[in-house]
């Protein structure tokens, strides 16, 4: 018996016995007249489910004739919404937007759930927590060009992340004067002074380091992915890599990045344990024993032996000028 057939029964055992008929022959036309009067029936759009329960109708079938079966209900003119529908992340903004624009502030947890009816996970399934719900929703309306519309929720959410980014004052000590930036750890000496705080620092430190770690910088973009460059191998080999930068590694996952798309990460601090991609942190090269895991790179890789000239010191090259010009002036 061929793999098709096996799977056109397996598929019919788990329909009941008055629904077991040939489910590969129903054309786009059946499955949305199926749809509509189920949908009829409910008062809403049928779940795929509730569809294969009730009907004839082939999950692969649908698959293959709507690529989705959230299309084949907008087919039928029906809005798919409620349970066993994945929300749109649009509309999520638009809620959580105009909660904003009610309370004057980002609303806590159990507010939210509260006054919307409904459930953290559909964005907590996205951010990874509801700490990072307010900046990713901000980082979604940023992209998508929503500011004008939003602008006060905007400023609101952006205040709150940047209030949730300050250390707080404990006891006696220095005041924070909020009109200027707060620097990160002192890494001094190193290629920076202070620690990265953003995504733009992380970008910066590897460009200072990425000889001494073995790439050579090729691109650095706005799109996904953010970089490219091409990594030392060995003595002989070399390979192209594309590069996402994360101030947190676990960022990824709030941008709504596609992995399949990038070859690793570069961050400054890795707090994805479970990431499909190599991942490449900075934080330790800088902090905790830095001179000597530097030095330990920079023999490993001898990047200036590998791929660039020998270089002069400043002393020696300043020296060299006063001949240069003499025996220029000889010349003519």
């Amino acid at each position: 018996m061929s793999v098709k057939r096996v799977t056109m029964r397996l598929n019919n055992d788990k329909l009941p016995p008055q629904h077991k008929v040939n489910q590969c022959r129903m054309s786009a036309e059946e499955i949305r007249t199926a749809i509509k009067k189920l949908s009829d029936k409910l008062g809403r759009a049928p779940t795929l489910r509730e569809l294969r329960l009730e009907t004839n109708v082939s999950g692969m079938r649908v698959l293959k004739l709507f690529g989705s079966y959230r299309e084949a209900v907008e087919a039928c003119g029906l809005k798919p919404q409620g349970k066993g529908f994945k929300l749109e992340m649009h509309k999520l903004f638009v809620e959580w937007a105009s909660l904003v624009r009610k309370l004057g502030r980002v609303p806590p947890l159990t507010q939210y759930q509260k006054l919307t009816g409904r459930s953290c996970r559909p964005l907590t399934d996205r951010f990874g927590s509801w700490t990072s719900v307010p900046a990713g929703l901000l980082q979604f309306a940023l992209e998508n060009r929503l500011g004008k519309e939003w602008k006060d929720v905007l400023e609101i959410t952006r205040q709150h992340c940047l209030k949730k980014a300050m250390p707080e004052e404990t006891g006696p000590g220095p005041r924070i004067l909020m009109d200027r930036p707060v620097y990160g750890e002192c890494v001094w000496p190193s290629p920076i002074a202070f620690a990265p705080i953003n995504e733009m620092g992380v970008v910066c430190l590897f460009g200072a380091l990425a000889g001494a770690l073995g790439f050579i910088i090729t691109y650095i973009g706005r799109a996904y992915p953010d970089g490219e460059a091409i990594r030392r191998l060995d003595a002989s080999r070399w390979q192209r890599v594309l590069i996402e930068f994360e101030f947190q590694s676990r960022n990824f996952v709030m941008h709504h990045h596609n992995p399949k798309k990038c070859d690793m990460i570069v961050c400054w601090e890795h707090n994805w344990p479970e990431c499909p991609l190599e991942v490449l942190e900075l934080k330790p090269l800088l902090l905790g024993g830095r001179k000597q895991k530097l030095a330990q790179i920079l023999r490993k890789n001898r990047v200036e032996q590998a791929f660039t000239p020998a270089l002069k010191s400043r002393r020696e090259i300043l020296s060299s000028l006063p001949k240069a010009r003499a025996q220029r002036s000889e010349a003519l």
